[in-house]
């Protein structure tokens, strides 16, 4: 039974050109997660998903195992869920622990994703998913559908004091733990019963933009200054 990091990393993003190879610190968010998983010291193997020559070749540098991503698992529509399940199935690994960690979460730490782990394994958890808490509660939301339009939760819910609503997070992208045998028989990444690791709102941001590039290096440059 292993304990596997799995990094997806496509070559081409819409948002932001080159994403994964942008830095945050002087450090690449491919690499960023590369480095955050060894030091985590959690991983009998890491393994790298890329569609694309250079982000292969930062995975090279840390001496990690590259698999070749094909270009139908590298679409925009792609799912996330069928490229880890590919990297797994291209190593033979059936049994044991995934770790999904984007390198769109430059700020989470390898102290995280040891405290998620530890959790994980110490629980009875389907799933554990790291979220931040909500800015926004969803039963003060509303959807549409059609051209009508309906609150989330119910219409009483949209008057109600937030302090009495139950506490609501955000699924932040940084860390998706499941047991492998799990993800083969599901084929999702939500499974009962969850579990959460709740982390801050800083450690929590996500790169999808250039703007959210610029905010990560200036928070990662404020912590480096304490």
């Amino acid at each position: 039974m292993s304990n596997v990091a799995v990094i997806l990393a496509r070559a081409n993003s819409k948002g932001l050109v080159n994403k994964n190879l942008r830095k945050v610190g002087g450090i690449s968010l491919v690499a960023r997660a590369i480095t955050q998983a060894i030091n985590s010291g959690v991983f009998d193997k890491i393994i790298l998903s890329t569609d694309g020559d250079e982000i292969a070749k930062e995975g090279f540098k840390y001496d990690i195992k590259v698999i070749k991503r094909p270009e139908y698992l590298a679409s925009d529509t792609a799912s996330s869920i069928s490229a880890v399940l590919h990297a797994l199935s291209e190593l033979k690994i059936a049994k044991g622990t995934s770790v999904l960690l984007q390198p769109t979460s430059p700020l989470r730490t390898a102290k995280h994703i040891k405290e998620a782990f530890e959790i994980f394994t110490k629980t009875n958890t389907g799933s554990l998913v790291s979220v931040t808490e909500c800015k926004s509660h969803p039963f003060k939301m509303i959807i549409e559908n059609d051209s009508i339009f309906y609150p989330v939760n119910d219409l009483k819910s949209l008057e109600l004091p937030r302090q009495i609503l139950p506490k609501a997070y955000l699924p932040n992208g940084a860390i998706y733990i499941n047991s492998i045998a799990d993800l083969f028989e599901f084929k999702r990444f939500f499974i009962e019963p969850l579990n959460l690791y709740k982390m801050d709102e800083i450690s929590s941001v996500d790169i999808d933009s250039l703007q959210d590039l610029k905010r990560a290096n200036l928070l990662c440059k404020r912590a480096e200054n304490e």
